[in-house]
């Protein structure tokens, strides 16, 4: 956690990059309730919030998944 922080840190928010990383979405909400900026700050912090969450989600139950099936004394059937 601490490594994709410092990553979000030190790279330019404007770059294609930084918006791969998963708390992007926080720099263009804040900037949108800093600077009163138009409405499209809001709505892809939002958007990449949402898409961020769906994944993470994803990858936890597909994760959890695998590791289930691989315990004996929990297999149905």
């Amino acid at each position: 956690m601490l490594t994709i922080v410092g990553l979000q840190m030190v790279m330019d928010p404007a770059s294609p990059a930084a918006r791969a990383l998963p708390f992007w979405f926080s720099r263009e909400i804040a900037t949108y309730a800093i600077d009163h900026t138009d409405s499209g700050y809001l709505g892809r912090g939002l958007l990449h919030g949402a898409v961020v969450a769906v994944t993470m989600v994803a990858l936890v139950a597909i994760a959890t998944g695998v590791r289930l099936r691989r315990r004996p004394h929990l297999r149905f059937g």
